[in-house]
Parts: C-alpha cells; structure tokens; sequence
C-alpha cells in the first residue's frame, strides 16, 4: 500500500498493521527522509522500528498534529507526508538551534578520531564539487528584474571604497552562540548593477588570530602584484618556481593544495608561507591595510612552518620570463587581523564583477580571480555544504558558489582549541516562485571564530565543529527567510488571519478567500488548517459559496432538500441540499456505484474538474457559452501524460493558472494527491478572479 492509496480511499490503518506493510513503512521512510527525520542508506528497508517511530512523532510534533505519538495513519496524517514542503519544512525545523547542534554532534566521529567531521570532510565528499568550474560565470551572473531580482533593504548602503571601514551593526548576530567569539556577516544585494551591502558583526573589528583563514591574503596579493604590472597576463598562464630554477607549479595547482590540504606537492603552510615571500612582510601587511581601513591589524607572520620554497619566483609559462621575484627576507611577527578583514578581502574576491574601480582589489584582473575562486572552492571545511544540505536548499537553488577557507589549532597562550571559518556564498533562490514572486538572488560572506575550553582537545574540536556548522546554518537559514538583522525584505509582517497560515505558501489568497466568504477558519481555535484535505462535500459547499460571490450572479440554493441526492448522501446530512443543487446543474458526477462518498478526500485531478464545471457555468449565465478561453500557456506537467483527466488539468492551468504544481514547485501536479484546504482556496480564488476579468473584457 502507498500512503495515496489512504488519501484516496479515506482508510485508516492502525500501527501494528503498517509493521506488516513494508510498502507502506518504506514510503513513509522515504517521505520522512526528504523531510530531513530519518535517514538515508540501508535504513531505507521499509521495516517499522524505533527510528521510524521517532521520526513519525517529531513529524506530528513539528506539524503540531492533535497527536504527537500517533496510532494510526489515517488520511489526514497521510496527506500532510505527501503535502508538506520539503524545503520549508527543514527551514522550520531547524529553527532549534540545540537540537541542530546535536544532529551536528551525532555525525562526528568516534573520539579517537580526532578530527571534527565538518572540518575535515573534504572536497571530494561535496555534492556541490562539479559547480566549482562555473563560480566564476555564477559570479559574473546579475539579476535581470525579470526572473530574478536582488534583496531589498532599506538598510543597504554602497560598498565602501579603499581604505574605507563600513558601518557595522553590533546587534545583528546577537543568535550566535556564546562559543562564537568573533564573527562578521555581510550581506550583499546588486542594485542598479553595483553591489550594495548591509555588515553585522560580534568583536568583528577586534585583531586575533585566524589561523589558516588569513592565507587567503597572500594568495590574492600575489594576483594584485602580477597583474598591477601586467594587466593582460592571467596568472594561469604562469609558473611558480624556485629562483633560477626549471620548471615550474601551475598557482591554481598550488592554491587547490593550500586550501583542500592534499599535500600535493607540499603542506598548506608551506604554501602560504611561500606566497608571502613575494612581498616583504611589512609591505604586505601595509597593503591589507590600505584595502580594509584598519590600521591596528599585524600580519608579518608565517604558518608554523618554512616557506616550501625561500626564494619563489612567478615566470611566464610559455616563455620563461621572469614576473614576479620574492622579495628581501626580513623579520616576521605574528598575524592578528579581524573578522572584518577576511569578510572585506573574500566579499571583494567574489563580487568583483559588481564593484565599482574605486572599491576593487587594486590590479586584480577577473580572469586571474577565476583562478583563486575556484581553488576556494575546494576547502577542505564544508559547513556551507552542511547548512544546505540540512535546510534542504539543493532543491530549490541554482548557481550555487561557495569558496571558503578554514583555520584551526589549539592555543597554548589561551589553552583553546579554536576554529575559524571565512566562506562567500550565493545562490539564486527559487522559493519566492511559491508565492508568486521573482526568484532572488542571495550573496553574503560570512567569518566566524569558535572557540571552547574543555581541556580536551579532541573533544573540543567535535564539540566546536559541530558548532560552527549550527551557526553557519542559522545564517543561511536566516538570509533565505530574510529574517537576518530583522529585515523584512519583502516578508509580510502583518499578524496572520490565522495562526496557522503565518508561513503557508498561500497565506495571501487563503485571507483573500475568507474575506470574500467561500471558505473560513475553524472559530474554535483561530485556525485554517492548510493542509488538511478538503472532503468531496466540503468541495461541493466550497465551490457553490465562490459561486455567490461573483457580481450579478444569481445563485438560489435551496436550504434543504427532501430527497436523497445520493444513495449515501441522506437528505438530512447538512450537505444534502448544496450537493443536490450541484448535481441537478451538472456540477458534479457520482461515482460509477452510484455513490459519491462525501467524506472522502477530493483529489487534485478531481477538484480541477468541479472548478472547470463551476467556472463553465458561470460563463453560460453570463454570455450563453461554456468554453473557457485560456489566459496564458498551459503548464507542461510531468506527470498527467495518460491521466484520465489530462486534458482538463492542461485546460484549467491555462485559464488563470488555476491547475498549478504541487506547492508551487517542479513541474509535477500529483492528480491522485488530495486537494488540500490551502491549495483549494487558493484555485478557487484564481477561478474566480479569472471569471471576473473574462466578464469585465467581455463587457
């Protein structure tokens, strides 16, 4: 049995006959996975047991079913598994931040391991590594107005020039968990074809140490070097090698090496020490400055190991002239830069193409850029990969990017472990389309240092890993619900009509609905009860109320009736008159065996036909004929090909968009799905509005 086939039939199957079922019991896994409570792998078996259990009940808790242990899959439960959103349902889900970081927690490795899961995960585990190649075109990618379009907050201001420090709000990151020490998030929005930008930061100005973070510094000035002097040379095209040497290391090679840590040819630090050598110390601590504004940071310091190579010198692949030499040893010092600095240097990294000259990194070309932007795309921490992939984001975004770059150690000098963490990402967010909206671009860089003491190291390495991937999926989660710094972008944030529709993807046409008087709430407890399946009957009353409410349309239903319209439809069931109206003016059919079973869940397909019936009848009041003149293309379902009522789910999706996808998403209608009290409103209204503007044409 499939979990339709109880929606369909109105069944009611007790848990001791689904532990019998493993058709059923694997649907239900597969419905709970998408969902993010139950996992994936060899636990898919369709045999009921204590995590299906679990996750059953957190399903019904985070719903909030009358039962939050249930008995029984009746088809109300049933309906809400088949409805529910994947997408949001993650994003509501992990409002929780205690119960994220111990699903965080759960996935770290046994303590002997060492090495947090997050931290270590590496490249080669991403589902996100075959996008690296297209940063750069994602990068370049501006929001046309009309698929797409960019944040909107009042907030935002130009992205400051050279040398220029922003406005940081202190307030703003007032989530993050008290391990978070320092952290910057900057938020990024193309208005007008310039970036414009919102900062929010904790400490973010405070000079620290970040560690491994702070590598990417070198490795963008040495692209600001080469291409200061020759512009139209990308460093793709060069070489590094030691002085008077042969051969040579392609950068990208050795920026991929710095950042996935393969080792191939030598250590992260190695690296980064080497890339420092083409500056003297104090010069390339001069040049952070000069970009970022702040004057109190020091960075004359090495990684804890020798230069892989003393003396490097970057040189012309095809030719062998010599470009760029290293500069004269002098005396190092420590690094203690900001959380703003690697959040200024990364945003610059990746929006380049939106920056003004004035605000650029000085020299830097974009097709040297590309190179580096890729080798940030294979950080060997993949807590961004983490926070989309928990907040279920893969399915509803496209141009993904994410570069990043990760640091960790323990102090001895504050007897800590710390992690930090620097990571650009953008995304084209299709979740708008839901509710009708333009798809939106999202960009933000974000820094975070995480420190704990437990005098423990291995276990405060789990511990923070675990951490640092809760915060970074809070941020995300907070700029795709533009909920980050209490900005309500294009959120409504007048209280709902009902408590229950504040989040419904169609909250809007719902309220209009009630206003209008085809449908209401549930007095009892001021609730709409969106995803409860709308019964045959209740369609019937539905349909015959919307019928009322369109102007010079004179519909008398009887109050009573005193016959059977159906054999199971007795005369004095509260329904009987609405259903007997609708019969006699061809509204709605029986069932082959004569019934009509009212209580039945309608299905999609199902109400499509009533609708069109409905909006047909109202024509031939009007203006004497019943065909439906489409108002746009028809929808290309996937899924109706041979259905039996195919041609009318094509029909209705041209006429105002009534027949739309599941939830607003793909390209699937699942006409066996229940029709759902949310979507039947919201249909109605879209057969309603169409009619009157047909009528308004017409005349």
């Amino acid at each position: 049995m499939k979990l339709v086939e109880i929606t369909e039939n109105n069944l009611v199957i007790t848990i001791e006959q689904l532990k019998l079922d493993h058709e059923l019991v694997l649907d239900i896994q597969i419905k709970l996975h998408a969902l993010g409570l139950y996992p994936s792998g060899r636990l898919l078996d369709g045999q009921y047991g204590s995590v299906t259990a679990k996750g059953l009940n957190k399903f019904c808790q985070l719903m909030e079913l009358d039962d939050s242990e249930p008995k029984q899959i009746d088809a109300t439960l049933a309906s809400f598994l088949l409805n529910t959103e994947p997408t949001e349902f993650r994003l509501k889900s992990a409002k929780n931040k205690e119960e994220l970081f111990q699903e965080f927690l759960a996935v770290q490795p046994h303590p002997q391991t060492g090495r947090g899961f997050y931290l270590g995960r590496g490249i080669n585990q991403s589902p996100h590594q075959k996008e690296i190649d297209f940063s750069p075109q994602y990068l370049k990618e501006r929001p046309d107005g009309i698929e797409v379009v960019s944040l909107e907050d009042p907030h935002l201001e130009s992205y400051p020039i050279l040398g220029q420090k922003p406005q940081i709000e202190p307030e703003g990151l007032d989530f993050l968990h008290s391990d978070i020490k320092q952290a910057c998030v900057c938020l990024g929005s193309v208005v007008n074809g310039q970036m414009q930008a919102r900062w929010f930061g904790r400490n973010a100005l405070d000079n620290v140490e970040f560690w491994s973070d702070t590598k990417i510094i070198p490795t963008i000035n040495l692209v600001c070097q080469l291409n200061s002097s020759f512009p139209f040379i990308d460093i793709d095209q060069c070489l590094i090698r030691s002085a008077g040497g042969s051969g040579g290391y392609n950068f990208h090679h050795l920026v991929v090496a710095l950042t996935s840590y393969n080792f191939n040819p030598a250590s992260s630090n190695q690296i980064g020490a080497m890339f420092k050598r083409f500056s003297t110390y104090a010069g390339l601590e001069q040049w952070l400055k000069e970009i970022t504004g702040n004057q109190q940071l020091t960075f004359r310091g090495l990684y804890g190991e020798n230069p892989w190579m003393n003396f490097p010198e970057l040189v012309e692949a095809n030719t062998g002239r010599v470009l760029l030499s290293a500069a004269p040893l002098t005396a190092t010092a420590g690094n203690s830069v900001s959380a703003y600095d690697l959040t200024r240097l990364m945003s610059m990294l990746g929006w380049h193409y939106y920056l003004n000259h004035h605000s650029r990194l000085p020299g830097a070309q974009w097709n040297s850029l590309e190179s580096v932007i890729k080798g940030k795309g294979t950080d060997i921490a993949r807590y961004v990969d983490a926070a989309i992939e928990r907040l279920g984001l893969q399915r509803v975004i496209k141009s993904p990017v994410i570069i990043s770059k990760a640091g960790w150690g323990r102090s001895g000098i504050r007897h800590r472990f710390e992690i930090t963490y620097t990571a650009l990402v953008q995304f084209i967010d299709h979740r708008p389309q839901a509710s009708g909206k333009l798809s939106k671009l999202r960009t933000l860089v974000i820094t975070l240092l995480g420190a704990q003491d437990k005098n423990n190291a291995i276990r405060e390495e789990q511990e923070l890993d675990a951490r640092i991937a809760t915060e970074v999926t809070e941020i995300i989660r907070r700029v795709v619900t533009e909920e980050l710094g209490g900005n309500p972008g294009s959120k409504n944030t007048t209280p709902a009509m009902f408590t229950d529709i504040t989040e419904d993807i169609y909250r809007t046409p719902i309220e209009e609905a009630v206003t209008l008087g085809f449908i209401s709430g549930f007095q009892e407890d001021n609730t709409f009860r969106p995803l409860q399946p709308l019964t045959r009957e209740q369609m019937v009353a539905m349909l015959l109320e919307a019928l009322t409410t369109i102007p010079n349309l004179s519909v008398n239903i009887p109050a009573q009736t005193t016959t059977n319209p159906y054999p199971d439809v007795e005369a004095s069931r509260w329904s009987a008159s609405k259903i007997a109206w609708a019969k006699n003016n061809e509204l709605i059919r029986g069932y082959p065996d004569g019934q009509f079973r009212p209580s039945n869940p309608v299905t999609r397909a199902e109400l499509m036909v009533v609708l069109k019936k409905t909006a047909e009848y109202a024509q031939q009041v009007f203006i004497k004929r019943t065909i439906l003149e489409p108002t746009q293309k028809p929808f290309p379902f996937s899924d109706i090909s041979g259905h039996w009522a195919e041609s009318i789910i094509t029909e209705m999706s041209s006429f105002g968009g009534v027949a739309s996808p599941l939830n607003e998403m793909g390209d699937a209608f699942y006409p066996r799905y229940p029709a759902l009290r949310n979507y039947s409103a919201a249909a109605t209204l879209r057969m309603l509005n169409t009619i009157e503007f047909y009528f308004g044409d017409q005349n």
